[in-house]
């Protein structure tokens, strides 16, 4: 058995299944179907942002109108905790197969029991809260979404960058600063020698 086709499939897993805010800010599919803020099947961009805007605010915990990294971080932690208690129908602090293939209706069942298999390292039949975070995004990513969304590179995010997402700004703003410098400076070098 190859990796690459498993990979593959706790990706799309990963994309239907648990949702992350980049996912939202990508447009793509495995929008939390708390987006829908009308309720009518249809997730529109303005409530992508209408949503995102009042995730801002429970992120931001010490209400200093930024979110730092660790807000961000302890945010993901606790969507993972609601995603885990959501799927424990049973309340037994952990998912049995049919739990997490029931969370599971975007994949097959074969799908849903290979992921559980996979993730379930004590061969318990029973998925923990640990277990079940594999399946979570990872603080690297999280990082990295947040150092791409912070524009100027100040170890915050405001709304402006956090509704804007990874990837919108091309590089932050003290490297585009530092660039259009040196390339004014080689300009003016350029005239100078003439």
């Amino acid at each position: 058995m190859t990796h690459k086709p498993l990979i593959r499939r706790l990706s799309l897993s990963l994309a239907l299944l648990l949702p992350a805010i980049s996912y939202a800010h990508k447009g793509g599919p495995g929008l939390p179907p708390e987006f829908d803020l009308n309720g009518d099947g249809t997730i529109t961009a303005t409530e992508v942002q209408t949503a995102l805007a009042a995730d801002f605010v429970k992120i931001d915990t010490n209400a200093d109108s930024y979110i730092s990294l660790s807000e961000l971080i302890a945010f993901h932690q606790s969507k993972l905790l609601t995603r885990f208690n959501t799927f424990d129908i049973d309340v037994s602090a952990s998912l049995s197969q049919t739990e997490f293939a029931t969370a599971n209706t975007q994949i097959s069942t074969a799908e849903a029991t290979e992921l559980f298999t996979l993730v379930d390292t004590d061969a318990n039949s029973a998925l923990s809260l640990d277990e079940f975070g594999v399946l979570e995004p990872g603080k690297g990513e999280i990082i990295r979404h947040f150092a791409h969304a912070d524009a100027d590179a100040d170890a915050k995010l405001t709304q402006t960058e956090f509704l804007a997402g990874p990837g919108a700004h091309k590089g932050n703003t003290a490297k585009s600063n530092t660039s259009t410098a040196t390339t004014n400076s080689k300009t003016k070098t350029k005239k100078a020698r003439r």
